[in-house]
């Protein structure tokens, strides 16, 4: 991630607290779809943004690269420039020409302006480019290691890395989007327990009308019962009577039975009329008028008693029957009265069913008075975090127009370096014309200096062969293993200096002649030290080097072109007179004897 992605530390912090338990507020919001909606889409459109704004810097920082390459490449060529304008300095302080000396001047002091100008713009585009590189990257780094910590102090384990954050982001818009669902959910949801809620209520409202209209019913009821108990009372001595007289009648019926010999199986199944009825039957059998008695004593009498017997029986059967009614009656509201007040028991146990019911549907609605506090509280913050997320936009925005500036910039300094470039290629034809031009001149001049070079080389590794041999053969005439020796030429003068000594006169009467025939001590010495020089230089263990294009070997080149000028008979003249001049001879010198 980029420096623009810190427009969303606190969209995300918002994201991050709105995910654990929070404190509810008490205002009413509308959490619908419709802003949801719109809230996704704000969201995506801020990673999209931020997307597009990644791209973008990872293109300017290409850029940045490709113009810090270029900006390498100027100092190349520049420092290639200024070691051809050191190279044409050098090469026109050989020249003898004022004319030619003094444009050589002129126009390196204009080279010279040309790249303390080209130096103090690299610097000032250096200086330009490198500062928003390193605020941003620093800003980059800041906001990552900010984003990480927040989302890890929220409960999200996170890495300070670009993948391990937009990990974390879409899972974090991920349970963002199933709370919103939950959060339309359980607006549904409460919506229809309030439907239910105020349904229910309702019900209640007509189930206490009910039990208040049973309870009133109740209460007659109560009342009519006390007052039929009353009249039970009054009549319940009358009952007794009719009871008792008969339980007397039955009695006497089954006593008639007894002495009319009747059935007593066949008796009980009767019903009291057919008793009555059966016991009259036999009795009247039995009263029947024999022949000798006369009716005129026993029927009157009998049929009047019969008849008293039955008018009473009929009234007692009146008065029963008119009791047996009035029980009924008495039995019926009792029955009424008692199905009245099992109604109102089942009436209240249905009521007490209700409320708690009610008491339940009550607990769960301020369950979900409680989750829409939640919610509330949750709407609250979303609208909050809208709120921020706005504010980060307008910084988006901002950032964009920073952006746009640092791209003009860099636009200006892009034409500025092609200015540059064009400068610079203009400076580096004329120059690099120039240079070939002093070049080509040094080429041949070169060349033929190689040439006398290659020659005076070969001359010289032929003279090296011959020395080497000379200081062999030497050796073995010594006594000496010249390859075993660390100083093989110290070695042979030391013992050629013994000789010389041991030889007495001869030797100086032989160096006395030599030295008729010497040349100059200050030509034998400038001679003999050059030719040193190379022999040393030229040893048996180290080959002998090629001809190269390089001012020490142009030097070296030229010393022994002066010491090659002097002939065999000088060096075997400086030679000679070596050991008068108290010298000692050269291991070169002795290859002329």
């Amino acid at each position: 991630m980029e420096e623009k992605f810190k427009c969303l530390v606190e969209w995300m912090q918002v994201i991050a607290y709105s995910t654990k338990s929070v404190s509810f507020g008490q205002d009413e919001y509308e959490f619908s779809d419709e802003a949801v909606q719109r809230l996704k889409t704000k969201i995506a459109e801020v990673i999209t943004r931020s997307r597009e704004e990644t791209s973008k810097m990872e293109d300017i920082q290409g850029l940045l690269a490709t113009k810090d390459r270029q900006i390498f490449y100027l100092k190349k060529m520049i420092s290639r420039l200024v070691q051809g304008l050191r190279r044409s300095n050098e090469a026109e302080q050989d020249t003898s020409k004022e004319s030619e000396n003094s444009e050589a001047q002129k126009r390196l002091h204009y080279l010279e302006s040309q790249l303390e100008e080209a130096r103090m713009q690299l610097a000032q585009f250096e200086k330009g480019s490198s500062h928003p590189t390193l605020e941003s990257s620093a800003l980059h780094e800041s906001f990552r290691q900010s984003l990480a910590d927040l989302l890890n102090r929220s409960g999200w384990i996170c890495v300070d890395s670009e993948e391990g954050i937009l990990g974390v982001v879409s899972r974090v818009l991920i349970t963002l989007s199933s709370k919103t669902e939950a959060c339309s959910s359980l607006q549904s949801r409460l919506t229809e327990m309030k439907a239910k809620l105020s349904d229910f209520e309702r019900k209640i409202a007509d189930d206490d009308y009910r039990i208040e209209h049973l309870e009133d019913e109740n209460s007659k009821l109560c009342a009519q019962l006390s007052r039929s108990s009353h009249k039970s009372v009054e009549f319940s001595p009358c009952t007794v009577d009719l009871e008792g007289c008969n339980a007397k009648l039955i009695q006497f019926l089954h006593e008639l039975q007894d002495q009319l010999s009747i059935d007593p199986v066949l008796f009980s199944q009767m019903g009291i009329t057919d008793q009555r009825e059966l016991v009259l039957e036999n009795i009247s059998k039995l009263t029947a008028p024999s022949p000798a008695k006369s009716d005129c004593d026993l029927a009157p009498r009998l049929h009047k008693r019969i008849q008293r017997l039955q008018d009473e029986l009929m009234s007692r059967d009146l008065q029963l029957k008119s009791h047996n009614q009035k029980v009924a009656k008495l039995e019926e509201q009792l029955a009424a009265a008692r199905k009245g007040e099992t109604e109102a028991n089942e009436k209240q146990a249905f009521a007490e069913q209700r409320i708690a019911r009610y008491r339940k549907t009550e607990a769960e609605a301020t369950k979900l008075k409680k989750e829409i506090s939640q919610l509330k509280t949750q709407v609250k913050e979303n609208s909050e975090f809208q709120m921020h997320l706005e504010e980060k936009l307008e910084r988006i925005v901002e950032l964009e127009g920073t952006v746009k500036n640092l791209e003009e910039i860099r636009h200006r300094q892009a034409s500025k370096i092609g200015e540059l470039i064009a400068a610079r290629d203009a400076e580096q034809a004329a120059t690099s014309r120039k240079l070939l031009q002093q070049e080509e001149s040094q080429r041949i001049r070169f060349t033929n200096e190689l040439h006398e070079t290659n020659q005076l080389l070969e001359q010289l590794s032929k003279e090296a062969h011959e020395l080497r041999n000379f200081r062999s053969v030497v050796g073995r005439l010594l006594g000496m293993r010249v390859d075993q020796l660390a100083a093989p030429n110290k070695e042979i003068i030391h013992g050629v200096e013994r000789l010389l000594k041991e030889a007495g006169g001869n030797c100086q009467s032989r160096s006395t002649a030599f030295s008729a025939r010497s040349v100059s001590p200050r030509k034998a010495l400038h001679s003999s030290s050059a030719r040193i020089g190379f022999t040393h230089a030229f040893s048996d263990s180290e080959p002998l080097p090629e001809g190269k294009d390089s001012p020490m070997q142009h030097s070296e080149m030229g010393q022994s072109r002066s010491s090659s000028r002097i002939g065999p008979t000088q060096v075997s003249n400086s030679s000679a007179s070596s050991p008068s001049g108290h010298q000692q001879p050269s291991p070169r010198d002795t290859r002329r004897y």
